[in-house]
């Protein structure tokens, strides 16, 4: 049996070989993640297999803090793009994206890309209705003024369907009608949404003043159309001075009931 002390003297080496080569792990898992973190967008980038018909232009900045003049999805387009994350984003893939658009979008969303699917988190988009309904081909004889923001908590789409969404709304704020017959101030509405065999489906029951209406809005991402159907029943108190504007937007039937069709391509 060997001695003590010459027991000792073999396992201080071995340590140190330990305590050296764990070092060195550190010190290598360090470079490469300083490495990654001032790697430059657009050579990672050209490493990454979007998803077809995604594409940026004018990348600068790093794969961690950067920004793109111009996101390209499908037929759309988003301006200023920024985006940013985290070493445990980069390593699932988990980006916060943040944009503000000259044509008046703002918006901001945590997005991931998996099995050829686009996740997006608390999603947050944000638009004034004069804005909006530039992009309708909608041309209404009155002038209409509010906003219009949209949140969602989680969703799954492709470039050009609505594969899954966990909950999600549209909210009207300060909707304010002016026509040379007066101005209706409509207040604020809420559209829940959800997706249905690949289209946006969008629901708004509400009442204002002069009126309540029903009504559903769909959306088809690929075909870029919409289509709107909606019941909007005046009031008895001030239905009379809504009529010649809803008369705009549809026929009233045997119960005094307004339909509204219409569809749509949106030009964003």
């Amino acid at each position: 049996m060997k001695p003590i002390t010459s027991q000792l003297k073999q396992i201080k080496p071995l340590k140190l070989r330990y305590q050296l080569i764990i070092m060195g792990v550190i010190f290598l898992l360090a470079f490469l993640i300083c490495l990654v973190y001032q790697a430059p967008a657009s050579k990672v980038l050209a490493k990454i297999d979007l998803p077809k018909g995604v594409y940026l232009e004018g990348v600068s900045g790093r794969a961690v803090d950067g920004g793109a003049k111009v996101l390209h999805v499908d037929k759309y387009e988003y301006n200023n793009i920024r985006w940013s994350t985290s070493l445990i984003g980069l390593l699932t893939g988990t980006y916060t994206l943040k944009f503000a658009d000259p044509k008046g979008l703002t918006g901001k969303t945590d997005i991931s890309y998996q099995n050829g699917d686009v996740n997006v988190s608390g999603l947050h988009l944000g638009i004034s209705i004069p804005n909006f309904l530039r992009y309708t081909k909608y041309n209404l004889p009155v002038d209409v003024t509010g906003n219009i923001s949209l949140s969602i908590s989680n969703a799954v789409f492709s470039a050009s369907r609505c594969k899954k969404m966990v909950s999600g709304n549209i909210d009207l704020t300060g909707l304010d009608v002016s026509t040379p017959l007066g101005n209706f101030a409509l207040g604020d509405g809420v559209l829940s949404m959800s997706c249905r065999n690949g289209l946006f489906i969008a629901k708004l029951k509400q009442e204002n003043p002069y009126f309540s209406i029903d009504g559903n809005l769909e959306y088809d991402m690929k075909e870029r159309l919409y289509r709107v159907k909606a019941f909007a029943k005046p009031s008895p108190a001030k239905g009379a001075e809504i009529r010649s504007l809803l008369q705009m937007m549809g026929q009233p039937n045997s119960t005094g009931t307004f339909e509204i069709n219409y569809q749509g391509k949106f030009t964003y």
